[in-house]
């Protein structure tokens, strides 16, 4: 079973990241008391730690993706690597026919539509801001108009 990194590990990335090697330093750091990070410590309480690093807003900082990797550590095991090639190979060949369909619609649309959206989306990305949105809002309207008459 793949270990999850020590109490010990998380701790010393705290220290480290406010740059502090005692309890005083870390207590002054973060406006915590000394008592409260003394007792997480001797309790070697991680989710105490993982409780104060959320509050202080730097979980990310000292847990990172440690969590993640020790989750899909974990997960490997119940699946053979034949297991996870052949789900892979599945998903891929899902997308694949997905992207057909995605094509099959495209196909259906006449180059010169194409074109004239390829123009405007060129004007979208190279505009300014009012450009953008008005342009945008006659799109929608006239999307809204055409899904009206299709409905009739």
């Amino acid at each position: 079973m793949p270990n999850f990194p020590s109490f010990d590990y998380f701790y010393e990335r705290l220290l480290e990241f406010y740059k502090t090697y005692t309890l005083k330093g870390l207590s002054e750091a973060t406006g915590i008391p000394i008592t409260t990070f003394s007792s997480i410590k001797q309790r070697k309480s991680m989710s105490a730690l993982k409780k104060k690093c959320m509050e202080l807003n730097i979980y990310p900082e000292i847990f990172g993706d440690a969590e993640i990797t020790y989750d899909l550590q974990l997960g490997r095991r119940f699946y053979s690597d034949e297991e996870i090639e052949q789900m892979q190979k599945e998903q891929e060949a899902d997308y694949i026919n997905y992207l057909k369909l995605q094509n099959k619609k495209i196909e259906k649309i006449p180059n010169s539509i194409i074109n004239e959206l390829e123009n405007l989306f060129n004007i979208l990305i190279n505009d300014d801001e009012t450009t953008i949105k008005k342009i945008t809002y006659q799109i929608e309207d006239f999307l809204i108009d055409l899904k009206k008459q299709n409905r009739k």
